[in-house]
């Protein structure tokens, strides 16, 4: 594929979009196929190219990254409470986005 169709990061098209949604919705492996109605073995293919692209060791590290995707400053404002919650010892709460529990 023509470095042209790639984002700044490396990131096919369909890479940014699973990313996007992955950022968003927190959902695993079996709900992105779904969503993208493609088998759970290329769903799987596609994630595990995005954490090697972005130098990212687990899912915890790629949903964070996903929040630096170029969108909104509010997201990157998100990614900086959902960090800190978490170290902070709550948890988000992925059925309520924008809620967070203890």
């Amino acid at each position: 594929m023509p470095r042209s169709n790639r984002d700044e990061r490396g990131l096919t098209k369909r890479e940014a979009e699973v990313l996007e949604v992955l950022g968003r919705t927190q959902a695993n492996d079996e709900e992105l196929s779904l969503e993208f109605d493609v088998l759970l073995a290329t769903m799987k293919s596609y994630v595990l190219v995005i954490k090697r692209k972005l130098g990212v060791r687990n899912r915890a590290e790629l949903i964070l990254e996903a929040f630096k995707q170029p969108e909104p400053i509010d997201r990157r404002n998100d990614a900086e409470k959902i960090m800190s919650h978490i170290a902070n010892g709550g948890a988000w709460n992925k059925t309520e986005p924008g809620r967070y529990v203890k």
